[in-house]
């Protein structure tokens, strides 16, 4: 997949939280400076080790279950130093938005998961043919959401 469904598949799935939440009169899971911030979760298993072909995103250990233990932890300790707020919150969602990306990984062509270890997970459920298509459709839906987002934020507030 490309950087824009990594990007925008955890925007998309928290914007859909942050309206139902909404209009029960909930906050939101993340403010606007964390919400943003989650679009490099799901960007940067390949910003961290970037990958041209099969063969190196199967070898890359960003992509491992040895890189999702040890996120964690670093973005803790960085969201404590850094956010302040909701920070185990923020790290659960945060670190979900890479392993997301690495689940969306998994079903356009695999991924070593326990690489050096065992074998590829996943195959090519999305061909590497459509991909730009995803990625069209995943920036448009993000989009439409955010603003959905936005609009059933400021009808709470006029509604109060």
């Amino acid at each position: 997949m490309y950087i824009g469904t990594h990007a925008c598949l955890p925007l998309a799935i928290v914007s859909v939280i942050d309206i139902v939440r909404i209009q029960y009169r909930k906050d939101r899971l993340l403010n606007n400076i964390q919400y943003s911030l989650l679009a490099l979760g799901g960007v940067l298993p390949d910003f961290l080790w970037p990958h041209f072909n099969m063969h190196q995103r199967l070898t890359s250990w960003t992509h491992t279950f040895w890189f999702l233990v040890i996120f964690f932890p670093v973005v803790y300790v960085l969201s404590k130093w850094l956010i302040k707020k909701n920070v185990l919150k923020f790290t659960i969602i945060f670190w979900m938005a890479a392993l997301l990306h690495i689940f969306a990984d998994a079903i356009s062509g695999g991924v070593s998961f326990f690489y050096p270890f065992g074998k590829v997970m996943g195959s090519y459920v999305i061909s590497h043919h459509s991909w730009i298509t995803y990625d069209i459709i995943l920036i448009c839906l993000t989009v439409s959401l955010i603003f959905l987002r936005h609009v059933a934020r400021k009808t709470r507030y006029q509604i109060n």
